[in-house]
């Protein structure tokens, strides 16, 4: 597999972005080639070392969204 391509469907496995079929191939693959799941094995080390945090908006901008949701627009 080209080593661009391999790294990319890694992270997006990684992250749980691809689909079931893929994802049952990505396992197959990294249980049959010890060099993809060494790979992996680096990539998730460095996911697991990401700081993690989520972004939640400001509560007024959330409250324009609802109040703005609930006025009729004339189309």
């Amino acid at each position: 597999m080209d080593k661009k391509f391999t790294q990319k469907l890694l992270i997006q496995y990684i992250y749980g972005e691809i689909s079931d079929a893929a994802n049952f191939f990505i396992e197959e693959m990294i249980q049959e080639d010890s060099a993809l799941k060494e790979q992996y094995d680096l990539l998730l080390a460095a996911e697991r070392q990401l700081p993690k945090f989520r972004l939640y908006p400001p509560k007024k901008t959330l409250q324009n969204i609802l109040e703005y949701s609930q006025r009729q627009v004339c189309v």
